[in-house]
């Protein structure tokens, strides 16, 4: 296996905030565990090229 970077980029429309941040507290455990690390978020992003994602 490779120690390689891996970037990841993702796009979410949530529907439901409660359940996500369940979701979160779970995820970013697991994210630390093997290594991850978020480099930003924002939950209310603006778009500057193109439309906005439906």
């Amino acid at each position: 296996m490779s120690d390689a970077p891996c970037f990841m980029l993702a796009n979410f429309r949530i529907h439901d905030a409660a359940t996500y941040r369940k979701y979160e507290k779970g995820f970013f455990p697991i994210l630390k565990r093997h290594g991850g690390e978020f480099f930003t978020y924002d939950d209310n992003s603006d778009t500057l090229e193109g439309s906005s994602p439906p």
